[in-house]
């Protein structure tokens, strides 16, 4: 994920600054592994609990 924002701001000079964009990416980046292989889905589906407290403590 770290270099993912890495990229995103060479691209884009401070694209991603807050804790919720940080949150979002690694969101994103769990749905595409979740997509990619169901090996991954117990994993991803603790992601996306815990990020469902986040977002309802956001």
């Amino acid at each position: 994920i770290f270099e993912t924002v890495k990229q995103i701001r060479a691209q884009r000079c401070q694209a991603v600054q807050t804790e919720a964009q940080y949150v979002f990416i690694a969101f994103a980046c769990v749905v595409f592994l979740r997509r990619k292989s169901a090996a991954f889905k117990p994993l991803c589906d603790a992601f996306f609990a815990e990020y469902r407290k986040y977002r309802n403590a956001n």
